[in-house]
C-alpha cells in the first residue's frame, strides 16, 4: 500500500464503496468509481438476512441503513450483481485507465474496501485519498460532516 505523497496524475481510479461493516466482514452493497472522465455506481445484490445476525451486527446494520449509506439491506435489486463478482468487477475498473503512467487506485480511509482490493490481487496500488498531493494539507469531508452541513443548510 502506498504511504507516500502521490500524485494525482498516477492514480488510475478513484473508488468508494457502501455497505455494512459487521463483526466478521464488510457487505459490499454499491460501487461507486471515477475513471477517465467518467464515474458511476455498480450495485451488489446481498445474501444477508438480518434475522440470522446477533444483536450487535443487527444494530450495525440498522445503522449503516439509517445513518451512514441510507440503503436498506434488501436481497436483490435490478440489475445488481452478486456479491461474489466483486474482484473481477475491481480487476476491471482497474483497467479501464488507459493512461499507462497511472498506476494507482485511490480509496477513503473509512472504508472496508482494502480487503476486497487485495483479496483481487490489486493491493499494491492502493493509495489513500488523505495522500494524493492535491489533498494532503486539506481536511475532507466526513460522513458527519456532511449530515451536519446539510442539516443547518437543508434549503441548498
Amino acid at each position: 500500500m502506498a504511504t507516500m505523497c502521490v500524485d494525482f496524475n498516477e492514480v488510475k481510479i478513484i473508488i468508494c464503496v457502501q455497505g455494512y461493516s459487521l463483526d466478521y466482514q464488510y457487505v459490499i452493497r454499491e460501487l461507486g468509481f471515477y475513471c477517465n472522465g467518467m464515474s458511476g455506481s455498480i450495485p451488489f445484490n446481498v445474501k444477508l438476512n438480518k434475522s440470522h445476525l446477533d444483536v450487535k451486527n443487527q444494530r450495525q446494520v440498522i445503522f449503516c441503513e439509517e445513518e451512514t449509506n441510507g440503503i436498506k439491506l434488501k436481497r436483490n435489486f435490478d440489475n445488481a450483481l452478486a456479491a461474489s463478482d466483486i474482484k473481477p468487477v475491481l480487476r476491471t475498473l482497474f483497467h479501464l485507465n488507459s493512461n499507462s503512467n497511472a498506476k494507482y487506485i485511490a480509496v477513503p480511509k473509512d472504508e472496508g474496501l482494502d480487503g476486497y482490493l487485495y483479496k483481487a490481487g490489486l493491493g499494491p496500488y492502493v493509495c489513500y485519498l488523505d495522500d494524493l498531493n492535491i489533498i494532503r494539507n486539506t481536511t475532507l469531508p466526513t460522513n458527519d460532516m456532511i449530515r451536519q452541513y446539510l442539516k443547518k443548510n437543508s434549503d441548498s
